[in-house]
């Protein structure tokens, strides 16, 4: 316990654990990006990945991005469901969102925007 100016401070956990996951041990880190020329059709930025712990992706695009977590057979049946305005916006050129031990999702996390030329940078830790 640490005490400031009066005010007892718990210590912080040594250890976080989430379905018996260990978030302090990472085997394999993963980065990369999701590009696409063709605003039709969402894109697939992180796969289904039942060992994730933790991801964060960011907007390097020049316009809003957003994100839908959702698992789907193809690009087309998952452009049925996702689009613009629809999910979790990132800003331009930075906007991002981290998935972590407080909001797990290890299913697919699709893209969509108005705009052609999205490019979406990701880490993913497993």
């Amino acid at each position: 316990m640490l005490v400031l100016g009066g005010c007892a401070i718990p210590a912080p956990k040594q250890e976080q654990s989430l379905k018996g996951a260990d978030f302090n041990q990472v085997e394999t880190v993963t980065s990369g990006q999701a590009t696409t020329t063709n605003s039709a059709l969402p894109i697939i930025v992180l796969n289904h990945n039942a060992s994730r712990k933790y991801a964060k992706i960011i907007n390097d695009s020049a316009t809003a991005i957003y994100l839908y977590l959702g698992n789907f057979a193809s690009a087309s049946a998952a452009s049925t469901t996702v689009g613009v305005n629809k999910g979790i916006r990132l800003n331009a050129t930075g906007g991002e969102y981290v998935i972590g031990p407080d909001n797990l999702w290890q299913g697919e996390c699709w893209a969509s925007s108005t705009a052609s030329g999205l490019n979406i940078s990701y880490s993913e830790m497993q």
